[in-house]
């Protein structure tokens, strides 16, 4: 009868509260983790009634969201939600603690809107994180997320900044959340192209996790990661290739070659060899980032940022090896994906419009592609400044433009603004202050300016061959007089 139910479902819970490992961010105890999750909803663990099942429950979408199994997560978390919010308050502890994992659940997802109203919803009642200051700055921590996915980087770095000061007044630098704030901080920084800064902040946050959670944690592998990120930012692909690929293997051997991190890492790793020149012979990089592509939209489907990500990167790469049709519908699909998934306004859909201009350049619309490197660069200008990587890469793109469509001039003076600042904010050696460089002696040999174009050209020549070599892809083709441009390569974190 109905007591003998009972006293079933009282004895499953009590077994599966007492097989939690407690350690669901730890990768050895995932297939325990797995093994309970079935057991969840016929065991009554998700009715929120009982102070130890929570924290099951708890752990078990914590699992979700560390091993990649986020939809099984996010649907689990809607049905937590459902049951809990007839047992306590929006505001208990344990709600709060729901709408973090539920959170990061959704964002892995792309359904950043829903997570965005989850955990502003939260914070607008506070209640019980006013009593208890981590959940309060836990919260905090996953609305600035939020905010840099709907690309308001600088408000969010400066909330970010404030909630370093404070959490570290309150707890030890190797606290875990104390690490995960100052990681946040770094992606910050990377977003504003700040990025010998987000280096620092990234190399310290790393060295602390592996002091503290050792080499092989996801949080370590995630902050190793973010290093290799900012050093190929930074303008340092041969480091950050070999970086990258003692990442990739940790990431391998820690977590499986198919975790959505290691997927992550192996693109990361693409993007060094195209950047450190190492492409691997005629066909490039094609044979590695077709399967990743293919990968990606198996896992994902076919609109997810990293989807997008991979998707606009292959892109590239077959418009610069000429299959421009393509490439052309490549490019396009993951502009409209990135618009669908993140709105008209935000500057990454506004950069994408710049690839978009390459293609049609390649397929001989100069004019088209003229306007859309035109739309780019006003459309970055706003919201992140003329001296942001992205905007200055963007006006590389409007100045070749302007050369090609019969207006030296205004080209020259462009290039010229956008050297003197990429300069300043990136450094002289800097690949792409390099190819402003490059360009600026084709704009001074278009306006009849030869010993000044030959001076300039000679200086930025001196400079590549040093910093990338003097086999490297791009220091060959500045030798051949081939007039640079700059690919965006999207990043949302």
């Amino acid at each position: 009868g109905d007591e003998d139910r009972a006293a079933y479902r009282a004895v499953a819970l009590r077994a599966l509260t007492e097989a939690d490992p407690g350690e669901p961010e730890v990768p050895r105890q995932w297939p325990r983790y797995a093994a309970l999750l079935p057991h969840l909803g016929p065991s009554g663990a998700t009715r929120g009634t009982d102070t130890r099942a929570r924290g099951l429950v708890l752990n078990c979408l914590r699992y979700c969201a560390s091993s990649g199994a986020f939809r099984d997560g996010a649907e689990l978390a809607a049905r937590v939600r459902q049951e809990w919010a007839t047992a306590m308050a929006q505001d208990a502890r344990p709600m709060l603690d729901l709408t973090v994992v539920q959170g990061d659940l959704l964002r892995a997802l792309g359904r950043f809107r829903e997570a965005y109203d989850l955990d502003t919803g939260a914070l607008r009642r506070k209640g019980s994180a006013r009593a208890d200051p981590l959940a309060r700055l836990t919260l905090e921590s996953r609305h600035l997320t939020d905010l840099r996915l709907q690309g308001r980087y600088a408000r969010a770095h400066a909330e970010q900044s404030e909630l370093v000061s404070e959490t570290l007044r309150t707890l030890r630098p190797e606290h875990p959340f104390a690490m995960e704030a100052r990681h946040g901080l770094g992606s910050g920084l990377r977003l504003l192209g700040h990025y010998e800064e987000a280096y620092r902040n990234d190399m310290e946050t790393l060295h602390t996790r592996q002091e503290t959670l050792g080499a092989r944690h996801p949080a370590t592998l995630e902050s190793a990661h973010a290093c290799a990120r900012d050093q190929l930012l930074m303008g340092f692909p041969h480091e950050a290739e070999e970086r990258q690929k003692i990442a990739l293997q940790l990431h391998e051997s820690a977590l499986g070659p198919e975790h959505p991190m290691t997927l992550s890492a192996r693109h990361t790793l693409l993007r060094c060899r195209r950047h450190s020149g190492a492409d691997g012979g005629p066909r490039g990089l094609g044979p590695q980032l077709a399967p990743l592509v293919a990968e990606h939209q198996g896992r994902y489907g076919p609109h997810a940022a990293a989807t997008l990500a991979v998707m606009t990167d292959y892109g590239n790469h077959l418009r610069e090896r000429g299959e421009l049709t393509l490439a052309r519908d490549l490019v396009k699909e993951a502009g409209d994906g990135y618009r669908e998934l993140l709105g008209q306004a935000h500057p990454v859909v506004t950069a994408m419009l710049t690839n978009q201009g390459l293609v049609r350049r390649d397929l001989g619309d100069e004019a088209g592609a003229l306007n859309l490197f035109e739309q780019a660069l006003a459309g970055l200008r706003t919201p992140l400044g003329d001296d942001h990587p992205w905007t200055l890469g963007c006006a590389l793109n409007a100045a070749g433009g302007r050369d090609r469509t019969g207006r030296p001039t205004e080209a020259y003076e462009l290039t010229r603004d956008t050297l003197r600042r990429a300069q300043t904010t990136l450094g002289d050696d800097h690949p792409l202050t390099l190819s402003c460089g490059i360009a600026l002696a084709a704009d001074l040999r278009a306006l009849r300016e030869p010993e000044e174009a030959a001076r300039a050209e000679e200086d930025t020549l001196r400079r590549m061959s040093r910093s990338l070599g003097a086999q490297h892809p791009d220091t060959l083709a500045a030798r051949q007089r081939e007039r640079p441009y700059w690919n965006f390569e999207p990043f949302l974190w």
